[in-house]
């Protein structure tokens, strides 16, 4: 297939990314309800992953049979309709459409890369790439079959928390899945951060009726680096670390923004910097890993410097 030809609005969209967030401001009220029409009768799905009295494990369970057998496709409306209103793309008839569009993206994903450099001008084009609408495809499509439960159920295991920020989110699947099975969630203050990207773009706007979760956008002016002054409980950071232009400085604000006994969870994968990884990640991976050390009570996981670090749970340390 000669993916050269003339963009068009199926196999082939082209997305100019700033003009995205332009038109479709992530800190307003959108023009567009992904919620709307289409996805009432998916009401009764919700009501029971948040049915208190049957056990969490068991929704769980009825979580995973209503999507692999697609009679919960609560998340295929939602993303089509983001699809075709905010992104222009021609009608999705069916949730066969979103799988072979989404391999159809990936053959063109291969060659994405991040060069080596500091700038936050290239860092910013390589994630703005129209390849990259593929990851929108890919995170989608995941968390239509894998849930962040077993994430949160660590969380929970080792802070009560009435606020965290999911960090380099994506599609925040995190703050998804906490929606979706926890009533106490539309009271928790939540942040949802990440660079200007479709996926973070669709993430802001599914959630933008709900009050209690804000957008933080990583902007190049200010060097990718959250500069909000906020105050969280938890932190989720997970495959970031290797992405990151200034892995070492986001770290210490993690620190600083963190409450007292506040807990991080984090990974870091031990990368060669191909594809989307950077080469920063690389060379300031001993150095965020020390200051974990120096700075944090690890509670669960282990930090490894010679090979990837696997989920980890710390705690940070009061100055």
């Amino acid at each position: 297939m000669n993916f050269n030809k003339t963009p068009n609005q199926l196999d082939n969209l082209h997305i100019d990314v700033k003009k995205l967030y332009q038109e479709h401001s992530i800190t307003e009220k959108p023009k567009v309800n992904l919620h709307k029409g289409d996805i009432k009768h998916f009401k009764s799905f919700q009501k029971i992953y948040k049915n208190k009295l049957l056990p969490l494990k068991f929704r769980n369970k009825l979580w995973y049979l209503f999507h692999m057998t697609n009679l919960d496709q609560f998340w295929f409306y939602e993303f089509k309709t983001y699809w075709k209103e905010f992104l222009g793309g021609r009608s999705l008839f069916g949730i066969f459409d979103f799988y072979f569009f989404k391999n159809l993206y990936r053959l063109k994903f291969q060659t994405v890369e991040v060069e080596d450099t500091n700038k936050v001008e290239t860092h910013m084009k390589a994630w703005q790439q129209n390849e990259v609408l593929y990851q929108l495809l890919h995170l989608v499509q995941r968390e239509s079959s894998i849930n962040k439960l077993a994430t949160i159920k660590l969380a929970r295991k080792h802070i009560k928390f009435n606020s965290f920020l999911e960090f380099g989110c994506g599609t925040a699947p995190i703050t998804k899945t906490y929606l979706t099975f926890f009533k106490k969630a539309k009271k928790t203050k939540i942040y949802i951060s990440d660079i200007q990207t479709i996926s973070f773009h669709f993430a802001a706007q599914r959630f933008s009726n709900f009050n209690n979760i804000k957008p933080l956008l990583l902007k190049e002016e200010n060097n990718l680096l959250l500069t909000e002054d906020l105050k969280t409980d938890l932190i989720f950071c997970i495959t970031v670390f290797e992405h990151l232009n200034k892995p070492m400085e986001t770290i210490q604000k993690f620190h600083k923004i963190l409450n007292k006994d506040g807990v991080l969870i984090f990974d870091y994968i031990k990368s060669d910097g191909d594809g989307l990884d950077t080469m920063q990640g690389i060379r300031e991976r001993n150095d965020v890993l020390k200051f974990i050390e120096q700075n944090f009570t690890i509670l669960s996981g282990k930090i490894n410097y010679d090979k990837t670090t696997g989920t980890t749970v710390i705690r940070k340390i009061a100055n």
